[in-house]
């Protein structure tokens, strides 16, 4: 995954999606994102609860993680599950 110059990120590296090498805000997160959208988002086949209960799912799941890669992953697996179930709980 070395397309670029260094991350702000301990283990990945970014690099902009036109292929500039430039760094970019976005860096892989896009493929991460496709790949979570595509594996558990509505589909046109679903009826409004599912498809609204995937969309609620999908976009907050992936809002977690987005946060916690963007603030260098430094909370354990427990961690996070601990912040997600004060979350949930509220």
């Amino acid at each position: 995954m070395a397309h670029g110059g260094a991350s702000d990120y301990p283990g990945i590296r970014f690099r902009n999606p036109g292929g500039s090498g430039k760094k970019s805000d976005a860096g892989l997160l896009y493929l991460l994102q496709d790949e979570f959208f595509m594996a558990f988002g509505p589909s046109d086949d679903d009826n409004d609860i599912a498809a609204y209960s995937k969309a609620f799912f999908t976009y907050s799941t992936f809002g977690f993680l987005e946060t916690w890669i963007r603030r260098g992953m430094k909370e354990s697996a427990a961690e996070m599950e601990a912040l997600l179930l004060i979350i949930v709980r509220k």
